[in-house]
């Protein structure tokens, strides 16, 4: 696990309804908890604030971050999906997404291509996607972020080919069951009596842990899965192991808040 990337997951549980920025003081405490170094977490920090997800500020000495509007969107967008209670229902229909030609410059497509993925696209050509379930709110967001105009989307079903079977040629089904089937092995073992400070590290390793699925599965219709497909067991243990953590690691939390460690 990469300093980076337990930030974004740390923000996302701990962090995103804070009013304030956080002190950088305290995102290392916190970061220490789970086995980072303090030179990890500023140089962490200081690159994702250059990638446009966070701004710093300066107050004499100490210094803070906080969410630009991107980052708070990704992150609000993140935490609905991964707490979710009920999937999203299907409504029958594919919609075809079209972007005007040319294509963004290889430094840029990249990412594009990640973003549009999280928001539920497959791709089938060069301009064009096609998805069950793509969030078109989203959707438009991004693409305006990496100024692309003029882009098209059709709604409608697909004659001449079982829905399934598009689903299975448009996703890797089998390789994303396998994912859940790891999740599964790996924590259905696990302790859930834990002292507050090892509860915050479960909380935050399976919320981390959960969170890596949303970017293989963008929340694909249940009657459009194979039907011993691993979600909705994993998605319950992922709820019993939150539930059973949450108590125990908000005590940390809010110990940890109240007096944070300073580290050099």
């Amino acid at each position: 696990m990469s300093a980076r990337s337990i930030l974004f997951t740390l923000w996302g549980d701990v962090f995103l309804d804070r009013e304030d920025a956080v002190p950088l003081a305290t995102a290392t405490s916190f970061m220490q908890a789970l086995g980072f170094r303090p030179d990890a977490v500023r140089a962490a920090l200081a690159r994702m604030a250059r990638e446009g997800w966070y701004v710093s500020a300066r107050h004499g000495r100490q210094s803070s971050y906080s969410l630009t509007p991107i980052g708070n969107e990704r992150l609000r967008d993140a935490r609905r999906r991964i707490y979710q209670v009920d999937e999203e229902p299907w409504q029958g229909t594919f919609r075809t997404l079209g972007l005007p030609s040319p294509a963004p410059p290889p430094a840029r497509r990249r990412p594009l291509l990640r973003e549009l993925q999280w928001v539920g696209w497959a791709q089938v050509g060069p301009y064009q996607w096609l998805s069950p379930i793509a969030r078109l709110e989203e959707t438009f967001v991004v693409l305006s972020r990496y100024g692309i105009h003029g882009a098209w989307v059709l709604s409608g079903s697909l004659s001449g080919k079982d829905p399934i079977r598009w689903i299975e040629e448009l996703y890797p089904i089998a390789e994303i069951d396998a994912r859940y089937q790891s999740f599964l092995q790996d924590w259905a073992s696990v302790a859930t009596v834990r002292s507050e400070a090892e509860a915050f590290v479960g909380r935050i390793e399976l919320v981390h842990a959960w969170r890596k699925l949303l970017f293989v599965d963008p929340g694909l219709p249940r009657t459009l899965l194979p039907p011993h497909f691993a979600r909705s067991e994993a998605r319950a243990l992922f709820r019993e192991l939150y539930a059973a953590w949450l108590e125990p690691s908000a005590a940390f939390v809010a110990r940890q808040m109240g007096s944070p460690v300073l580290v050099s």
